[in-house]
């Protein structure tokens, strides 16, 4: 088990490559939700 640990604590971001928990950092995931945000309010005020 403690191999199946250390694993866990190895990751890294997909997107930048610093050491992460996860899958995708917490820096990285507020930058696609803030870039998906920002997508979508330009493209309602072009159907306006």
């Amino acid at each position: 088990m403690k191999v199946q640990e250390s694993n866990k604590q190895n990751k890294k971001c997909l997107i930048c490559g610093k050491e992460s928990k996860e899958n995708i950092c917490k820096t990285c995931e507020n930058k696609i939700q803030a870039e998906a945000f920002y997508k979508k309010k330009k493209e309602e005020g072009e159907k306006k």
